[in-house]
């Protein structure tokens, strides 16, 4: 009988530990589960910051960009009306010039016509001078 009141304490034990074990692997799945759903969790915190950050980062250097393509453009705008101020420059100077010297011959073009004018009524005055009173001095 001994033998089979430990059989069957055996077999209470071992039905027990059997219970026991299932519970546990229960327990240690579902603590498991939910060990593995906290860290995904966090996983995919971290992943939502450093895609965000990663989106921030691309926004940032799309405006550098832009801000980069605006100042070179600004900074070659003032270069190129620098340069073209100074051609206009030159331009003035060569139109100064050519317009005292074209000034300079007019004047001289004016002062050789009254002086060819001058020279030529002369010359007709004389000669109706020569007519008109020349004549006086034969009779």
């Amino acid at each position: 009988m001994e033998n089979e009141a430990y059989g069957t304490d055996q077999k209470a034990k071992v039905k027990a530990e059997a219970v026991r074990s299932v519970h546990e692997r229960k327990h240690n799945k579902m603590f498991n589960k939910f060990i593995l759903r906290i860290q995904k969790n966090a996983l995919d915190r971290w992943r939502d910051k450093v895609s965000a950050h990663a989106v921030g980062k691309a926004r940032s250097n799309q405006v550098l960009g832009r801000m980069r393509n605006r100042f070179q453009r600004e900074a070659f705008n003032r270069f190129k009306k620098f340069h073209l101020d100074g051609k206009q420059g030159d331009r003035n100077d060569k139109s100064v010039e050519f317009m005292a010297e074209t000034l300079r011959l007019r004047a001289l073009r004016k002062h050789y016509h009254a002086f060819c004018a001058y020279t030529h009524h002369h010359k007709v005055a004389k000669k109706w001078w020569r007519r008109v009173f020349g004549n006086f001095d034969r009779q």
